[in-house]
């Protein structure tokens, strides 16, 4: 969890995902400290937080070529 968590943590930031790379920071601090149940909680979170970067970036994509 820790380690999907910090890769996650890594794309995010690199994408400019702020929010999602916060959620990602969160759940990698809950694997570290082995709050598994916790971080149940947080999966619809970061879900949305993908859909919001994923709609974002497509829509990036399209605008630089048009």
């Amino acid at each position: 969890l820790r380690q999907a968590a910090h890769a996650l943590k890594g794309s995010a930031t690199y994408m400019g995902a702020e929010r999602l790379a916060e959620r990602a920071y969160q759940l990698e601090t809950m694997g570290k400290e082995q709050r598994i149940e916790e971080a149940k909680e947080l999966y619809d979170e970061i879900q949305r937080e993908i859909e919001l970067a994923t709609a974002e970036l497509r829509s990036e994509l399209l605008a630089s070529t048009q």
